[in-house]
């Protein structure tokens, strides 16, 4: 998860948190509002826990593409590099080499 949205998440729990325990601390009994109060924060962080698990707030399209476009363009230098390497030891034809370097180049 990004790290934005940890913070937003550790952010909205602290404030469910504190305004839970002001509320709760509002009643009559102590020892039930401390009860509350504890409930209250356990049922916070477990929301907490289940929004970064499944990822609330992060793009996982974009995060993925953004990842994987480095290690794909190192992969495309490596590819044409030893697709150079054939053609200079006469492997492949200077047409085969033309063709492979223009579709490599392409899905970059």
């Amino acid at each position: 998860m990004h790290l934005s949205t940890r913070i937003l998440v550790v952010l909205a729990s602290a404030g469910a948190i504190v305004a839970g325990w002001w509320i709760l601390m509002a009643i009559n009994s102590v020892v039930v509002g401390v009860v509350y109060s504890i409930l209250w924060t356990l049922a916070v962080l477990i929301v907490a826990r289940v929004l970064t698990t499944i990822g609330v707030g992060y793009n996982r399209f974009t995060a993925r593409s953004g990842r994987d476009a480095p290690s794909e363009r190192i992969d495309s230098a490596t590819t044409l590099a030893e697709l150079s390497d054939l053609r200079e030891r006469g492997l492949i034809s200077p047409a085969e080499y033309d063709a492979k370097r223009s579709k490599i180049i392409d899905r970059l």
